[in-house]
């Protein structure tokens, strides 16, 4: 299932909003979609980023999937989506994704809120944000 909320936010917000997801007490930021385990992005570098994951260590690291991974062998409609995302991601220069079922994690786009620029973020499932590798 794909599914997103899209918000507009300004760096207070934001702020927040990573306060009521635990950044700093429990849940980290990396880098998305190419993700490096335990590469941690900063609160402060987080406009820095198009996209971020968010990971609760309570709930676990996310699992990765590769070419010849479970993820993609799987059957089904997630075998199918799996390697739609793989697909994409590979004409993006990544060699792994995020396995949309073992993992439980958010993807993340922030938004920017700039003089004369507001553009909505988004948080949600990883097939949400599909459209931002093609």
């Amino acid at each position: 299932m794909a599914s997103a909320t899209f918000f507009y936010a300004d760096r207070r917000d934001v702020d927040e909003l990573l306060g009521y997801l635990g950044v700093g007490r429990g849940t980290v930021l990396r880098p998305w979609p190419l993700v490096v385990p335990d590469r941690d992005v900063a609160r402060a570098e987080i406009h820095d980023h198009a996209h971020v994951l968010v990971v609760a260590a309570a709930m676990g690291e996310p699992v990765l999937a590769g070419e010849h991974g479970a993820a993609l062998g799987s059957s089904g409609a997630s075998r199918w989506l799996h390697r739609m995302i793989f697909e994409s991601a590979q004409r993006a220069g990544v060699e792994q994704i995020v396995d949309l079922e073992a993992s439980p994690v958010l993807f993340w786009k922030p938004g920017r809120c700039d003089e004369g620029r507001l553009v909505a973020g988004r948080i949600g499932t990883q097939a949400d944000q599909l459209a931002d590798l093609t």
